[in-house]
């Protein structure tokens, strides 16, 4: 594919899915030559939703939508409806982002494991631009919630 139409995609994929700080490995503030680094794009987006799962519902007195029902889920016993009833929560999570394709959100339960205490998941969809958007691998336990990893396809990686 030309080079300049990539960057085009990129610059339309920046205004749709959004710009904001760029966060460092350890969640800080990422600074470039004394000041805040700027991310945009899928970057960005998949940002907030990694938040958006690693939040407990309700916790946040700004928005009491925004969040997700992971942790809640690790003391449960692992059946079937119980299973079913986390993806179909999980999923309506992502969904609730308005960047993400309606009805693309697909949760994948990888780990249930009762002790310890450890449930890890998968979580992927489509943005609205069209793209394929990243895998994260969501992980909760009695040390809490957090993306343990990470996938954003890049130009060399996508098929």
């Amino acid at each position: 594919m030309d080079r300049s139409i990539l960057e085009l995609q990129r610059m339309r994929a920046a205004e749709i899915l959004g710009t904001d700080l760029a966060r460092a490995q350890d969640g800080d503030l990422a600074l470039v030559q004394g000041g805040f680094a700027i991310q945009s794009g899928e970057a960005v987006a998949m940002l907030d939703i990694a938040e958006r799962l690693e939040t407990t519902l309700g916790s946040e007195f700004y928005d009491r939508t925004f969040g997700a029902v992971l942790e809640n889920w690790v003391e449960d016993e692992d059946t079937e409806i119980n299973r079913l009833q986390m993806i179909m929560e999980l999923r309506a999570a992502i969904q609730a982002d308005p960047r993400v394709t309606d009805r693309s959100a697909q949760v994948e339960i990888v780990d249930w494991i009762q002790e310890p205490r450890l449930l890890k998941v998968s979580a992927g969809w489509i943005w609205i631009t069209g793209e394929i958007a990243a895998n994260l691998v969501i992980q909760s336990g009695e040390d809490g919630t957090r993306v343990v990893e990470s996938f954003l396809p890049t130009p060399e990686t996508e098929a």
